[in-house]
């Protein structure tokens, strides 16, 4: 498949794979990893994508999250994001307004039947802020997902910043909880913290109680750990991450 760049704001490019945009409405995917060319071909960023069956018919957008653009080091990328709160400037805010645009963009050409969104680590956590201020995201997948800035080694020194407060899953409970969601975690992820995946999603189901919810489709999926500080994915998570999602936006 051949990468569509679309200027949908001046100096903002969203990026696509799949069938023609001429096409009739189809099930589609924001995913979130790196930069937006790195989450949709880079490998082994993209095995979400290469995992969708072919047999489906999906449009996938992605864009570049905050200084991952090109020519930024992405390794670097969340020390330059905690440098920008430290001096008072917010790329995450700026980031989700330019996301938000995306959604309503895609909507507004006539090109979605269904909509998800999935995120990997830092992706996660952004795609959980979009999908909680986009109530057409149905569903979402979060791989290895960190959620809150606060717990990224880069920002445990700024706990108390007011600027990250916002930046935590755990105050999107209400807004989420009616939505279908899967995540996957390794058993011992030292990078974002197993405990908060398990932690988010005990909330996540409480608040649907709450809200007399049923059935619940959020799940957790924990698996081996594999990579850096456990906080690989692995492709057959990849794998088992993109048949629920072709599941669910199949439907």
């Amino acid at each position: 498949m051949n990468l569509d760049q679309i200027e949908f704001q001046p100096d903002t490019m969203l990026y696509h794979l799949g069938p023609s945009l001429t096409s009739q409405p189809l099930p589609t995917l924001f995913y979130f990893a790196l930069s937006g060319p790195s989450s949709l071909t880079e490998n082994p960023y993209n095995q979400l994508i290469t995992f969708l069956p072919p047999q489906i018919p999906i449009h996938i957008f992605s864009l570049d999250l905050p200084l991952h653009g090109k020519g930024q080091d992405p390794t670097q990328a969340l020390s330059h994001w905690a440098l920008e709160f430290q001096q008072g400037r917010d790329p995450i805010a700026t980031w989700l307004r330019h996301a938000e645009a995306a959604i309503e963009f895609v909507l507004v050409q006539g090109w979605v039947r269904t909509l998800a969104v999935a995120g990997l680590s830092r992706g996660a956590l952004v795609a959980s802020l979009l999908a909680a201020k986009c109530p057409d995201i149905s569903f979402m997948l979060g791989l290895a997902p960190l959620l809150s800035l606060a717990d990224a080694t880069e920002f445990r020194s700024m706990e108390a910043n007011p600027m990250i407060q916002p930046y935590n899953a755990f105050h999107l409970l209400s807004q989420l909880c009616r939505r279908t969601i899967r995540l996957y975690i390794g058993n011992h992820d030292t990078r974002v913290r197993t405990e908060q995946s398990f932690r988010w999603t005990q909330a996540l189901v409480h608040q649907a109680l709450i809200q007399s919810y049923h059935p619940i489709p959020i799940e957790l999926i924990i698996t081996p750990s594999i990579g850096h500080m456990g906080h690989g994915t692995s492709p057959q998570v990849f794998q088992a991450g993109a048949l629920w999602l072709s599941h669910h936006l199949a439907l």
